[in-house]
C-alpha cells in the first residue's frame, strides 16, 4: 500500500505556516471511519501527560489502536487509572516527574504481550511489546532517546535487541522520538543494517522554523502501511502527531493481557 495522505489537500495536517487548525482530531477520527478495521497507530512526543489526559483520550479514544506517548514525565506516584482510556490497555516505563518516561496505549481486543527488557541499560528508555495480527506476531518498539543521550549508545543497545528478537521475529515497528534524523549516518547505518524504512516524511517537530524529523515511525515492512502522516493537535508545545495505517484487519474479540519474562 505505503500510500501518503496529501498534505496539502487536507485541512487537519499541520499547514506550512505551523499553524493548528480549527478541529485537529477530525483528520485521524475520519480516516479511522474510512477504514474501521484496519490497526491505525500513532506517537507523540506529550512534554508531560499529567495535565493533558482529556485531550489525549479526545485524541486517542475509539481512534488509534496503538499509540505511544513519550516525554510523560509521570513516576509511580501517578497511578494508571489517571490515565485510563476505555478500552485501551496501558504499559508505562516511568522515569521521573521531570523528564523522559513512555507511555503505551493499545487496543484491548489485540492479542499482546510484554517482552521484559533486562539486557537493556535502565538509561535506555524503550518497552518492548509481542502484538498479534490475523496470523503474524508483530514487535512494536517505544523508545525515547534524550538529545544528550550518546546516539551510538543508544543504537548500539537497540541493535542488540533487535539482533536477539530477529532471532524469532519477522515483523518489527519502532515508534517514538529517537532526536534523530534521517540525515544522520549513524541513524541511516542503524536502518540499513535491518532493512528499516521511516514513514514520516513531514517534519513533526518544530523547535525551529523549518522544522525537523525526529519523530519517527519505523518498520522493516513499508509496504504494509499507508496514510503515513503528520496532524498537529496543540496538545505538546513543539511536536505533532505522527500516524500510519497497517494494512491489517485487527480482531474484534477480546484478549488478555500476558506478562513474562523474556530477556
Amino acid at each position: 500500500m505505503n500510500e501518503s495522505t496529501d498534505i496539502c489537500n487536507s485541512p487537519y495536517i499541520l499547514n506550512n505556516n505551523n499553524v493548528i487548525p480549527n478541529n485537529p482530531f477530525l483528520f485521524t477520527k475520519n480516516l479511522k471511519t474510512s477504514y474501521p478495521l484496519k490497526l491505525l497507530l500513532g506517537h507523540l512526543n506529550v512534554n508531560s501527560l499529567r495535565n493533558k489526559i482529556e485531550s489525549i483520550v479526545n485524541l486517542i479514544q475509539g481512534v488509534f489502536d496503538i499509540f505511544l506517548l513519550t516525554e510523560t514525565k509521570i513516576d509511580c506516584s501517578f497511578p494508571d487509572d489517571q490515565f485510563k482510556i476505555d478500552n485501551c490497555k496501558i504499559f508505562r516505563r516511568d522515569r521521573n516527574k521531570f523528564g523522559g518516561g513512555i507511555l503505551f496505549y493499545v487496543n484491548e481486543n489485540l492479542p499482546c504481550k510484554q517482552l521484559q527488557d533486562n539486557c537493556l541499560p535502565n538509561e535506555i528508555e524503550v518497552i518492548f511489546l509481542e502484538i498479534a495480527i490475523q496470523n503474524s506476531r508483530w514487535i512494536v518498539i517505544g523508545c525515547y532517546k534524550p538529545p544528550v543521550q550518546n546516539e551510538l549508545y543508544f543504537l548500539e543497545k537497540i541493535s542488540d535487541a533487535l539482533n536477539y528478537l530477529s532471532k524469532r521475529f519477522e515483523n518489527f515497528i519502532i515508534l517514538g522520538d529517537l532526536n534523530l534524523t534521517i540525515e544522520n549516518n549513524n541513524f541511516k547505518d542503524f536502518l540499513n543494517m535491518f532493512d528499516l524504512d521511516c514513514l514520516i516524511k513531514s517534519p513533526p517537530c518544530f523547535q525551529s522554523v523549518q522544522g525537523t524529523c525526529i519523530d519517527h515511525i519505523i518498520t522493516n515492512k513499508s509496504d504494509l502501511f499507508m496514510n503515513s502522516n503528520v496532524q498537529e493537535t496543540g496538545i505538546s508545545d513543539h511536536h505533532s502527531v505522527v500516524f500510519s495505517m497497517l494494512d491489517k484487519n485487527i480482531p474484534k474479540s477480546n484478549s488478555k493481557v500476558l506478562f513474562y519474562r523474556d530477556y
